[in-house]
């Protein structure tokens, strides 16, 4: 039957299953309601309990308010969902990139290995899968209907800074996606399990094209100098140079080595960003440029004035401000190296 339309909220009713409500009429009372104010509980039954059969009441605050199953989770219920909270399901054996690396004993440290009930932490593990299947499948499906043409890479990025997402994850993003964009940033201080982890990844969505995601820091040499960047660990240089040569092996190191696909998949990296994050926000050098416009190319950030960099040379330069920290302007070279390393593209066989 049509109901009667704006009833306010937080309002209780049972609609009659013959008449509806009309407009107008007032709501019936609830058959059975919660006093939140009291805190009176008022219960009507459709058949009446046996005499002296208890009734206990159970209700669990700041959740859904109604239910007892998962969306009503909360943590709580650690004898099910398990004390980890980065992962739910435990793989046996396995080093780095393989499925139980990233939900290996304290990963982050401190953490205990993933012990919630193993039935619970499959079904998740399916259940975000499926998840990104219908996420990435509705995404595709709408950009093909505007270019079938135009090739669907899903989010930016898959995974978070280097950590790779669970196995379901990878392969719904290779069954629902043209090509895959990820983060894979150990090739240049450990080779060993950057090699691991480009095996896993490319095992796990298949025989995709990949897009790299690369972040590097020269606090040190830069315009941000006044600024700590230790805490991106290996991906901090000490000088404009040491930053580029890490993009140069970073570019190597993806043209030359072969997935579990015996094969060459990426395709193309991005570099993030164009202008340093300062002040404020990250501080961090991850620009080509400073945040005054000016190339950390060994000579436009200058105190005095100079022509740019071609192609640019018809418009002026410089008046970098001095750094709060120890860098000398004009700072070191990056565009060299960085432009070495990009033209690998051209010459790879």
């Amino acid at each position: 039957m049509l109901q009667a339309s704006n009833w306010p909220f937080n309002t209780n009713y049972t609609p009659n299953a013959t008449t509806g409500l009309t407009v107008g009429s007032a709501p019936p009372s609830p058959s059975s309601a919660i006093n939140y104010t009291s805190g009176q509980v008022t219960v009507s039954f459709a058949t009446a309990p046996p005499s002296g059969v208890p009734i206990y009441l159970d209700y669990d605050s700041n959740g859904w308010g109604y239910g007892t199953g998962l969306m009503d989770e909360d943590g709580r219920n650690t004898s099910w969902v398990g004390t980890n909270i980065w992962c739910i399901r435990a793989y046996a054996g396995g080093g780095p990139g393989t499925p139980s690396y990233s939900c290996r004993s304290n990963n982050p440290g401190g953490l205990p290995t993933p012990n919630a009930n193993a039935n619970f932490g499959a079904d998740i593990e399916a259940f975000s899968g499926q998840a990104e299947a219908g996420y990435l499948s509705t995404f595709r499906a709408q950009v093909k209907t505007v270019n079938a043409n135009m090739q669907f890479c899903g989010p930016d990025t898959t995974g978070f800074w280097d950590s790779f997402p669970p196995t379901s994850q990878l392969q719904a993003i290779g069954a629902n996606s043209d090509c895959a964009f990820t983060s894979w940033l150990d090739d240049v201080n450990a080779p060993a399990l950057a090699a691991q982890k480009y095996q896993y990844i490319s095992q796990y969505i298949g025989d995709k094209p990949l897009l790299n995601y690369m972040n590097l820091a020269a606090n040190a040499d830069s315009a941000v100098a006044s600024a700590s960047c230790t805490d991106v660990g290996d991906f901090c240089q000490n000088t404009q140079a040491a930053r580029g040569q890490q993009w140069f092996q970073l570019l190597s190191d993806s043209l030359n080595e072969t997935s579990f696909n015996s094969d060459h998949q990426w395709v193309g990296v991005v570099w993030w960003g164009s202008h340093d994050f300062f002040p404020g926000g990250e501080q961090k050098n991850w620009g080509l440029k400073t945040q005054s416009d000016n190339a950390y190319d060994g000579r436009e950030a200058l105190a005095g004035t100079t022509a740019c960099s071609a192609v640019l040379a018809q418009f002026t330069c410089g008046n970098e401000p001095a750094p709060l920290g120890t860098a000398v302007r004009p700072f070191g070279n990056v565009i060299a190296p960085i432009t070495k390393g990009n033209l690998l593209w051209l010459t790879i066989q």
